[in-house]
């Protein structure tokens, strides 16, 4: 490019790297970008730092949407200035032109300082060539990495967990066999550097502004292995082990010991099922490492020989908004068992025989079923070893005490009553508090399925509140896409707010509560929004009658058909259309928001296909309404009652508009309905089956009959 065609042109200063010590560093960049700017009479605006991005991963580059949006919204710039199309991405020839054609679209060009691309029609052609070639340097590295770190692992020259495992420490050594450096995890993700021979303290690593850890670099001619790491570290997994599989201790009452204890976590600042489920069955601590469970590459994996090749579908991943690659469990087949080091035995912290005996049993067990396909996917994106349990409110039914996701259980011997709890209950030892509460299944499971056939039998006014949302989005649709980029820019930041919060947050456990839900709720709103401004879009230009009368239909055949519906497909219909379902542990009182979401306005079998009606089995995610969105139908509030008169529990539900308070009597609830402009109704009761009755809650709801 003619250097003349650039004068006076505002330029921004692209800086990436993707290492913090990489030879073309943010500083150097900057140096070699302003002098030729100024060469070219070229007028710098600011500059954009994206240390530590990646370049070879384009899912995530949140810098390249950040300045768009900058673009359209704050500061005029025509130019991005970029020390050598490397640093504008190692994606390929199509991600390459994809951001040039990206910033074309708001008026700015990418230049090269380093690239000397030609004027005219070859420009394009040099361009896609030198995309090419940075991604293939990026692949040929990640192979000859992955080949390192294959054999490195067969010599033992490193440990078999990238991470330094809970009661180990690492220990650097020469070639020679001389110990250099320990590293020593103290928790919440820092690591103290000591001496090898008097253990002083050299340094101290902890998380960046970012919430990463900052790496300790291992030299090349260094290697490593995991020794026993502090006494106290090591008598704690020692405990844990015994506990559990001597003493049949649960993970709620472990958790509950170790956080009472003092002693701190890998990471979080709490212990959690998770992390404690993870250290017991790990063969690691009985001397038995593995490595290659699990495969994480962008371009290769682990394999004996030439490292295998992957191929990452990263368009897919940027479309759901995942910040890292997911991890794929390898096949056992796969699996890798380094060598001892130097022939030293690998490290063994538990030498119970007795513990060491059952712990394999339950280890083994796992391995047994690690190939094992035969599981269904959840809308959560994991896998739902009860897809077909009668808790039809499992992970929808949220506590209104720091909104955790509610999970069934059975109590009794043998057991029959049925419960709802906080899922997190156990997995943060919340024994003894309100999160410990059990709300019977029933009564509440019951009181839904009620409301949500009251609500669709009301075919008129789903039809007006269609017909008034239809018409209310489409006029809202604008041409200006500067918001929809602003609020995804806010949303990855609360994103990244919250994980700090989680793994390094420091104070009062209340006040950090505190900041989680107001983090939340800020998220929960970015969100809503979003979805608001895709809805505009999907409905501009519908027949908003045929529309209307579609789903009038689909509704009023589902009305009718609840009662015969696989439990699957009932727990389907109510993610789909209740955007909020929140119980108070202390009261048992329940808060209930009806909407229809607006992917059922697009398509006549959309409502069908979502509840998996037109097969037998289904592996479809589960579509779960958003608060805030869609159409809105109703939203009741419950009150828990104790019927003295006999021994059953009831609700007081109640539906409430602008100008009238209906109060609907269930079997379970008495409900207070709230809503928006509708128009004023008599009370109506509901009598319905009572729990007394040996029919469940689906097939107590055929015995409903409304009355004046």
């Amino acid at each position: 490019m003619k250097k003349e065609s650039l004068r006076g042109l505002r330029y921004v200063n692209l800086l990436r790297c993707s290492t913090f010590d990489q030879d073309t560093s943010i500083a150097d960049q900057r140096v070699v970008n302003n002098s030729f700017a100024a060469q070219c009479g070229m007028i710098h605006v600011f500059d954009k730092e994206s240390e530590g991005v990646s370049g070879s991963k384009t899912f995530n580059r949140k810098d390249l949407a950040e300045l768009i949006a900058r673009r359209k919204t704050e500061v005029h710039f025509d130019a991005v200035l970029v020390h050598d199309l490397s640093r504008l991405t190692r994606g390929g020839i199509a991600h390459g032109h994809e951001i040039s054609r990206r910033l074309s679209k708001v008026g700015v060009i990418v230049v090269s300082v380093n690239d000397n691309l030609p004027d005219g029609d070859e420009a394009e052609l040099i361009e896609s060539v030198a995309h090419y070639r940075n991604k293939k340097f990026s692949k040929g590295l990640s192979e000859a990495t992955t080949r390192g770190l294959y054999e490195s692992l067969i010599k033992g020259d490193r440990p078999a967990s990238a991470h330094t495992p809970f009661g180990f420490n690492r220990q650097y050594e020469a070639r020679d066999g001389t110990p250099t450096l320990i590293l020593q995890p103290i928790g919440g993700g820092a690591r103290e550097l000591l001496d090898p021979n008097t253990g002083r303290r050299r340094a101290i690593l902890t998380k960046n502004g970012d919430g990463q850890s900052n790496h300790f670099l291992k030299q090349r001619d260094e290697t490593s292995r995991l020794i026993a790491g502090d006494p106290a570290r090591v008598e704690t997994v020692r405990w844990m082990f015994r506990q559990h599989y001597v003493l049949g201790w649960g993970m709620g009452r472990i958790i509950a010991q170790l956080n009472k204890s003092g002693v701190a976590p890998p990471i979080a600042k709490l212990w959690n099922a998770t992390t404690v489920q993870r250290i017991l069955t790990n063969s690691i601590y009985l001397g038995h490492p593995i490595a290659g469970q699990s495969a994480k590459g962008l371009f290769h994996k682990l394999s004996d020989g030439r490292p295998t090749p992957v191929e990452v579908n990263q368009g897919m991943m940027e479309e759901k908004e995942l910040l890292s690659l997911p991890a794929i469990k390898r096949p056992k087949g796969e699996w890798i068992k380094p060598a001892p080091a130097d022939g030293v035995a690998h490290p063994q912290l538990i030498t119970d025989s007795e513990v060491i005996a059952l712990a394999w049993t339950k280890i083994n067990g796992k391995w047994e079923n690690w190939d094992n396909p035969n599981s269904t996917p959840t809308c959560f994106g994991k896998y739902d070893r009860h897809a077909n349990s009668s808790y039809i409110l499992k992970g929808l039914l949220r506590s209104k005490q720091n909104d955790y996701k509610m999970s069934g259980r059975t109590t009794g011997n043998p057991k029959k009553f049925r419960y709802y709890r906080a899922g997190k209950m156990a997995q943060y030892g919340l024994q003894g508090t309100v999160y410990a509460k059990h709300i019977p299944a029933e009564p509440i499971e019951q009181t839904v399925l009620e409301l949500l056939v009251r609500t669709l039998a009301d075919k008129k006014d789903i039809g007006r509140l269609i017909e008034g949302h239809v018409k209310e989005q489409s006029g809202a649709l604008t041409s200006d896409h500067s918001e929809r980029a602003r609020l995804k820019a806010e949303e990855s930041k609360l994103i990244k707010r919250l994980k700090l919060i989680y793994e390094n947050g420091d104070g009062d456990e209340e006040e950090l509560r505190g900041m989680i839900l107001e983090a939340k709720s800020r998220l929960q709103e970015v969100r809503q929004s979003l979805t608001s401004i895709g809805d505009a879009k999907s409905l501009h230009g519908v027949d908003i009658e045929s529309v209307k009368t579609s789903v009038v239909a689909q509704l009023s055949q589902l009305h009718t058909n609840i009662d015969g519906m696989p439990l699957e497909s009932v727990r389907r219909l109510i993610a789909s259309l209740f955007s909020e379902l929140i119980v108070d542990l202390a009261t048992r009182d329940l808060e209930v928001e009806i909407r229809l979401p607006s992917w059922a306005l697009t398509s006549s079998k959309a409502i069908r296909e979502a509840m998996c009606l037109e097969q037998p089995s289904c592996s479809k995610p589960l579509f779960q309404a958003q608060r805030g969105n869609g159409v809105f139908l109703a939203k009741y509030q419950c009150i828990f009652q104790q019927n003295q008169k006999k021994p059953r529990q009831c609700y007081e539900c109640t539906r409430s508009s602008q100008t009238s308070v209906n109060r609907v009597g269930l079997a379970a609830y008495a409900c207070t309905m709230i809503e928006e402009g509708r128009h004023e109704q008599p009370s109506r009761r509901i009598s319905t089956a009572t729990p007394e009755d040996d029919a469940g809650p689906h097939e107590a709801a055929a015995e409903r009959k409304f009355a004046k």
